[in-house]
């Protein structure tokens, strides 16, 4: 399980928005700064995600609250397969039909290539913004960390 935290924007009958900050190690990385995660981190760029309420009540989250979120190793590369490998599959396959029926027109082998990739990251585009989020990539809300609201005591 990847695990992280994040501060509650809103929420829905069975979602909440939370808005995360990205972290990182690239102190410690071999990497240095030669990444994209440590620009990200660099700006400070909120990420605001759908997260699925998990055994958490309704009740018991509320805007401004801070929430330990987790998501499957499963779930993140079913979603990394779809994003990057369904494109590279995608265009090797345009690009050796093309090259197997016209081995001679390099720049048609090129155009079915680019034409396929761009088809297939189309598709993923389109059937995200038609079907929303799906429920089984989604993160979803472990505990309350820290509470933003806290309940009245009545003193006498």
């Amino acid at each position: 399980m990847l695990s992280k935290t994040g501060r509650v924007v809103s929420i829905n009958s069975d979602q909440v928005w939370v808005e995360s900050q990205a972290e990182t190690g690239c102190h410690a990385c071999a990497l240095k700064s030669g990444c994209g995660h440590s620009l990200l981190a660099m700006r400070r760029l909120p990420l605001t995600m759908p997260v699925q309420m998990g055994s958490l009540s309704q009740e018991a989250v509320k805007p401004g609250d801070t929430l330990l979120i987790e998501l499957s190793e499963g779930a993140l590369l079913g979603f990394a397969a779809k994003v990057y490998l369904g494109p590279l599959l995608a265009l090797l396959a345009a690009a050796t039909l093309v090259s197997y029926w016209l081995p001679e027109q390099i720049l048609l082998q090129l155009t079915a290539a680019v034409a396929g990739a761009t088809i297939v990251l189309w598709l993923n585009y389109r059937q995200t913004r038609e079907g929303g989020f799906q429920s089984h990539i989604l993160p979803y809300a472990v505990e309350v960390i820290e509470s933003s609201h806290r309940s009245k005591i009545n003193t006498v």
